[in-house]
């Protein structure tokens, strides 16, 4: 093992929080998170002191008592102490600590302040103000006090100006920052030549240190026989410590650092695994399902038919900022956190404290959000509504002895093996058996092949359930059409999400669903992840089913065609007669949300199944029954 092998290992050892420590060998030094293993990879250049010698960096190690030979070790080192310091050390708590605090103190108010739609630009951003909170706790002022020196992260700095020559805007405030909390005066000599001072530089960061009430935490220290005033180094690391600070440090570090961002500049390398990952082929699971196939259609009032689906859903949600994969890319951990969706399902939860009364995170996208909402939301009702129905069966576990079948007596099923008797062949059974009595479902053989949803999106959805509390705040605040929590329409969607989880559940491929959205226009499309994008667009208008566009999904047979509405269809009597005539040879289903229309009691007249519906959660026990009694 060698010494840097050894220095690494015993600080593992003492921080107990990284399970391997795997040193690789890399162009600059920087450090990779693994939450899976709790591994992390460090990235050191083994040539860094020929590449990036110079008299500053001679003056400085000379300064600060650093060996040649031990400059790698103090670099490995402060990436090894930084990572440590965002999750928490055994002296201190980590900045952020974890993806929930990130997200909450740090992502939400930087993206309420910039409006930047970017995660990875978003994150850039995060990243730097966690780095100088981080280093300010790490950076040792006593015994008592920090962990280290910062030597390694002003060599990371020195190493990055020989990169970049001059630092662009943001990095040039993130590191005057960097110097003005916990810097060192030959710190600042090192990286002075790649410094520009410029005038919207130099206004950024006053503003910023002014704002905060950095900037007034002064102390009065005896210097010979002068008293100076010095900055208070142990007020600012308190006051950055603190996690109640953390938002408004962020929303006045969005306002002011955050003007200087521009997503088209050469992002410089933040410390440690400040980094992109942009490169790697493994960014993480963005939450989403591979994109099922999906058509589309309107009626002769509505946009032109054959329009793409992803161009009618992209007018509604607007397009992703970096296609389908707007995710963060950063090698810290949290990056693979926040693309995961149980993580952004917790974080929703979050906002609403288990309630429905919260507010979208601004830095989710409007689709990524629905989704993840109706997600949750439709499983905690089949949490609270489903209690599978069980009864007692009996399991044979031994069986004891052996007789020859008699078939008079035994069933087939009772044979447990084959002997000889005498020259032929004897049928064996048990003499005995000791059974014991398990409680288990039953299941049915005969279930549907197909399952086609057709959900009114038109504008009296938007309205309250008929009995119910009233309506709630937006769920949406970014979507073109938006509804409120309580809405038919909010409980529909709720619905749909159900009878999607149920038929995952089942085992039910996406190629065996689709999903059609009637209002002005008739919209189509297939499998779980398109269909849900549609359930999640309302049109807002009048309500009307084009037939054409819906008759191959209708046309088949032992299928379940499913219809959910909330009023009178404009062309309800072709549309009646379609239903009444699919009925024969499959199971249409109407909820009729409300009182009974023409429409609803000529159908359910004419034998197909009509519910009706004026109370949310007889609307999801409604859901729930049908998937058990066709599915179980």
């Amino acid at each position: 093992m060698s010494k840097l092998d050894e220095v690494i290992e015993r600080i593992r050892r003492e921080q107990h929080f990284f399970k391997k420590i795997d040193l690789r060998e890399g162009d600059i030094s920087s450090g990779q998170i693994n939450l899976e293993n709790h591994e992390l990879i460090l990235n050191y250049n083994p040539d860094w002191l020929k590449e990036n010698s110079s008299p500053q960096l001679s003056s400085f190690l000379s300064k600060m008592n650093i060996d040649d030979e031990k400059i790698l070790e103090v670099l490995v080192r402060d990436v090894f102490y930084h990572e440590i310091g965002h999750r928490g050390s055994r002296k201190e708590k980590g900045c952020p600590g974890n993806v929930q605090v990130l997200a909450k103190s740090f992502l939400d108010p930087l993206y309420k302040s910039t409006g930047i739609e970017d995660k990875a630009s978003l994150a850039y951003l995060a990243n730097s103000l966690t780095d100088l909170i981080d280093n300010t706790i790490l950076r040792k002022v006593d015994d008592d006090t920090g962990l280290s020196t910062m030597n390694g992260f002003y060599l990371f700095l020195y190493e990055q100006s020989k990169l970049a020559g001059k630092f662009n805007k943001i990095y040039e405030a993130y590191a005057r920052l960097s110097l003005y909390l916990f810097g060192t005066k030959p710190a600042k000599e090192l990286i002075k030549p790649a410094l520009t001072y410029d005038p919207e530089v130099n206004t950024a960061i006053t503003n910023f240190l002014e704002r905060t009430g950095i900037s007034s935490m002064t102390t009065i220290v005896q210097q010979g026989s002068k008293t100076v005033k010095v900055k208070d180094v142990e007020r600012i690391r308190e006051y950055l410590k603190d996690e109640n600070n953390w938002e408004d440090i962020a929303r006045i570090y969005g306002e002011e650092i955050g003007k200087l961002f521009d997503k088209d500049m050469n992002q410089q390398n933040l410390f440690g695994s400040g980094s992109s990952d942009s490169d790697s082929s493994d960014s993480g699971d963005n939450g989403s399902e591979s994109s099922d196939s999906g058509s589309s259609g309107s009626d002769d009032n509505g946009s032109a038919q054959g329009e793409d689906l992803d161009e009618i859903l992209n007018k509604i949600f607007g397009k992703p900022q970096s296609g389908s994969d707007n995710n963060f890319e950063y090698r810290d951990g949290f990056s693979d956190e926040l693309n995961r969706k149980d993580t952004k399902r917790d974080i929703i939860r979050s906002y609403f404290g288990g309630s429905e009364a919260g507010t979208m995170p601004g830095w989710m996208e409007n689709f990524e959000y629905l989704e993840n909402l109706y997600e949750l939301l439709a499983s905690d009702k089949v949490f609270e509504l489903v209690m599978p129905p069980t009864e007692a069966k009996t399991f044979p576990i031994i069986n004891i002895g052996e007789k020859s079948f008699d078939y008079e007596e035994n069933s087939v099923s009772d044979i447990v093996g084959v002997g000889f008797n005498g020259s032929s062949l004897d049928l064996l059974v048990a003499r005995y058996k000791y059974e014991i009595s398990v409680k288990a479902t039953d299941g049915y053989d005969d279930k549907p092949d197909f399952a086609f949803c057709m959900l009114d999106t038109s504008g009296s959805m938007l309205e309250p359930m008929p009995e119910g509390p009233p309506l709630g705040d937006v769920v949406n605040p970014k979507g073109t059409v938006q509804w409120r929590y309580n809405s038919r329409y909010h409980v529909a969607l709720i619905g749909y999400f159900i009878i999607e989880q149920r038929f995952k559940d089942l085992g039910i491929a996406g190629s065996d669903l689709a999903f059609a959205n009637f209002s002005e226009s008739t919209l189509c499309a297939e499998g779980y992840q398109d269909s849900r994008r549609l359930a999640l667009s309302p049109q807002r208008g009048g309500t009307f089913i084009n037939l054409e566009l819906i008759e191959e999904y209708v046309e088949r047979t032992n299928s379940i065609i499913l219809t959910i509405s909330d009023g009178d269809i404009a062309n309800a009597d072709i549309v009646a007669q379609k239903l009444l005539e699919v009925n024969e040879n499959n199971y249409c289903i109407h909820i009729q949300i409300g009182e009974p229309t023409q429409f609803s009691e000529y159908i359910r007249q004419g034998g197909v199944i009509v519910k009706y519906i004026k109370k949310e959660d007889d609307f999801y026990d409604f859901l729930i029954d049908i998937t058990d009694r066709f599915y179980r």
